[in-house]
């Protein structure tokens, strides 16, 4: 069963650039060093709720019909990095997975 849910962006906080290891030195006692370089991506963690104005019928539909709540995650993708603003709001499909 499909459930769709319609969620508003409550949050975005900018964490900054996604770093990755990069050359590792190791010196003459055997310790090694790990040097990391920027990836050219930024990370953002995104808060998104469910949405309920009572003026707006559709929401009104969901709060009593689907689920409620928050969900966080993180974007470390160009693409989609910096796309959210708060007050957006999406339609969240939730669709079990099929095991084979």
């Amino acid at each position: 069963m499909r459930t769709r849910c319609k969620f508003v962006v409550q949050g975005v906080e900018d964490l900054g650039k996604l770093t990755v290891p990069g050359e590792t030195v190791v010196n003459g006692k055997g310790y090694s060093t790990v040097t990391y370089v920027d990836s050219g991506k930024r990370i953002q963690n995104i808060r998104l709720a469910a949405c309920y104005d009572p003026s707006v019928p559709e929401d009104v539909n969901f709060a009593a019909t689907t689920p409620t709540g928050e969900m966080k995650f993180m974007v470390t993708n160009l693409v989609v990095s910096g796309t959210f603003a708060v007050g957006d709001e999406y339609y969240v499909i939730l669709e079990p997975v099929k095991k084979d």
